[in-house]
């Protein structure tokens, strides 16, 4: 049994030694991992050192290490920002003038709308004028005692005078030319 015992102790003793032996890999894993990012970091940084080390060399040189200046000497840059303020400027003289055109335009567009917009209610009040007429007349001629078949007659009747009195117009110049032919004579010795 104290065999037994030992055989279960060392047993025991063997699992315990498996899991530190899983401990101790997992953590030397995550140093492995940690130095991996630590060596990349200072890769990096020997690399920035590097560029910055030639960016200093290059602006003691007077040579700029810009992307968009790339070799132009501190002459060359100086000369090309006065050539860019002097762009600025102009665009924004452009700019200015503009502006100043545009004002200009906005005025006189806003007078000229002040003159439609009087001229609209000029308008909205003679045609508020005319309404209010035509509604008279209208109210007015609805209280006349008017029959179409009446205007008709009396129409027909006017027509049927008129050719009447045509008529007798030229009978009674007929019978004048007549009488002054009768009463026309001449004399004579």
């Amino acid at each position: 049994s104290s065999a037994a015992n030992d055989i279960s102790a060392a047993s025991a003793l063997l699992s315990e030694t498996k899991n530190s032996v899983l401990t101790k890999e997992n953590e030397i894993s995550k140093d492995a991992q940690k130095m991996e990012k630590a060596s990349a970091a200072a890769t990096e940084a020997e690399r920035e050192y590097e560029r910055l080390t030639t960016e200093y060399q290059n602006m003691c040189a007077g040579i700029s290490s810009e992307d968009s200046d790339e070799g132009m000497t501190l002459p060359d840059q100086i000369s090309k920002a006065h050539n860019d303020a002097n762009d600025a400027d102009a665009r924004a003289k452009q700019a200015k003038m503009k502006i100043a055109h545009l004002t200009k335009t906005m005025k006189s567009v806003e007078k000229d709308m002040k003159k439609e917009e009087k001229s609209s209610t000029q308008l909205a009040t003679k045609k508020e004028k005319t309404t209010e007429r035509v509604e008279s007349i209208r109210s007015k001629m609805s209280q006349i005692d008017f029959s179409e078949s009446e205007f008709s007659a009396l129409e027909t009747e006017k027509i049927d005078l008129e050719n009447s009195v045509s008529n007798l117009e030229e009978k009674v110049d007929t019978l004048t030319a007549q009488l002054q032919g009768r009463l026309a004579f001449n004399y004579s010795d």
